[in-house]
């Protein structure tokens, strides 16, 4: 998928010749505005959905937000513009993109990596760190998006940082960091 932003609105299209508006779910209209100078990457930490994280943040019964949630299909639903703040964000004039993620596994008695809840998680590229914490790694469709959206948003607002995982969270290969990283040149 391609990926273009006009008034604001994340736009969507396979082949750059027939282009949708993508998924937006807005939330509450009394959100401060703010510039967007940096991108964030967060993991959703055991929602199923990008649509079922949005409707999670539109309900209000949380002070948490993302502007842009990637799902592992890689599809993107738009909660927030990115002028505007979203609710509990930590830091001011950053666009926060979350990616739906199981968020950190553990290794049960019988080798099977399961979920902070208990389910088994099914993916075959889990990395995990030095302490034996497993991470499903984002695969083909989520790290397509990833790629092309953040040259996408960085292009439309000129955002010159990007903030990927901490170092401890695994979901993202380092290969990945280092291309999206290198995009810089393309603003």
């Amino acid at each position: 998928m391609k990926f273009k932003f006009h008034e604001h609105r994340l736009w969507v299209s396979p082949d750059r010749r027939d282009w949708v508006q993508g998924a937006y779910s807005p939330p509450d209209d009394s959100l401060p505005e703010q510039s967007a100078d940096c991108i964030v990457f967060r993991t959703s930490n055991g929602v199923l959905n990008a649509l079922g994280q949005a409707v999670y943040y539109q309900q209000g019964t949380t002070n948490d937000g993302a502007h842009f949630i990637i799902g592992e299909d890689g599809g993107i639903v738009q909660h927030q513009l990115p002028l505007v703040q979203t609710k509990g964000q930590p830091t001011e004039n950053t666009v926060t993109v979350e990616l739906i993620n199981p968020g950190p596994l553990h290794e049960d008695a019988n080798g099977i990596w399961r979920t902070w809840w208990g389910d088994p998680v099914e993916n075959d590229w889990i990395r995990c760190t030095e302490d034996r914490t497993g991470w499903a790694c984002a695969n083909g469709q989520q790290l397509h998006s990833v790629i092309e959206f953040v040259n996408a948003l960085r292009k439309a607002y000129r955002i010159e940082n990007v903030y990927l995982f901490a170092d401890e969270c695994l979901v993202l290969d380092q290969h990945v960091k280092t291309i999206i990283n290198n995009q810089q040149w393309q603003k």
